[in-house]
């Protein structure tokens, strides 16, 4: 098993950067508010370039507009949330949230993509607002247990990929692989390809007890490789339906 990522404290050279990307922001009037962890997290997801990441920090202001991130209710997302697919619980061994994806419960031929891209967007700020102040990072564990090719959303995952990388840079802290069967590994030869090699060192391939190592029993979800367990009451988000 890998080591467990930690979060790095920030360095002096580091604060001087920060800082004047903060100034920046306030120079140019930016209508959304950034935290100092949000800032330092652009820095290092741009490896340490303020410049750039000062002009990500201002794509992603103009991303929030248009995909109206503050305006994404439940009930637009109503199908990938009954699914089930993916759950907010629990939390790793070092105290960040956990996204439970089970991909099982997803399938490629039925989604509406528009709503997958909804739903990411929902199910991470919904996240973010779970994890520690001090450093806005989050795990998700990708459950593989019964996965079949039907499951195989290249779409949604590169999308993933994507709004991460360049939306919420430096917020994954692991990512757990679990159950993962043979047939994955030809899929896994093309999903590394979109990652950065900072991320995909952060990728642990594992079984359902080595996952125990990194999340306590009682902050895992028993129907992680498991059928007949249901999912904890505490997960979210609830299932709703297209009225509420």
């Amino acid at each position: 098993m890998a080591a467990t990522f930690q979060f790095k404290p920030c360095t002096d050279e580091e604060q001087v950067k920060v800082a004047k990307n903060k100034q920046r922001l306030i120079d140019d009037k930016c209508e959304h508010t950034f935290t100092d962890i949000a800032v330092l997290r652009f820095i290092r997801g741009h490896k340490g370039n303020e410049d750039k990441a000062y002009h990500f920090m201002q794509k992603h202001v103009n991303w929030r507009k248009e995909e109206k991130v503050g305006e994404i209710h439940e009930s637009s997302i109503v199908n990938m949330i009954n699914s089930k697919a993916a759950r907010i619980f629990g939390q790793d061994n070092r105290g960040r949230p956990i996204v439970n994806v089970l991909a099982r419960r997803h399938n490629t031929y039925t989604r509406d993509i528009a709503e997958v891209r909804r739903f990411i967007i929902y199910l991470l700020e919904t996240t973010m607002g779970l994890t520690r102040p001090e450093e806005e990072q989050l795990t998700i564990v990708f459950d593989l247990h019964q996965f079949g090719m039907q499951c195989m959303d290249y779409e949604a995952v590169k999308m993933l990929v994507e709004i991460l990388q360049f939306n919420f840079p430096d917020v994954l802290g692991q990512a757990f692989i679990v159950n993962a069967p043979f047939i994955f590994y030809a899929c896994w030869y093309v999903i590394q390809a979109w990652l950065d090699p900072v991320t995909a060192s952060k990728v642990v391939f594992c079984t359902s007890v080595e996952l125990k190592d990194h999340v306590d029993e009682a902050s895992l979800m028993m129907s992680i490789g498991s059928d007949e367990c249901p999912d904890p009451e505490g997960a979210l988000p609830r299932e709703v339906t297209a009225s509420e």
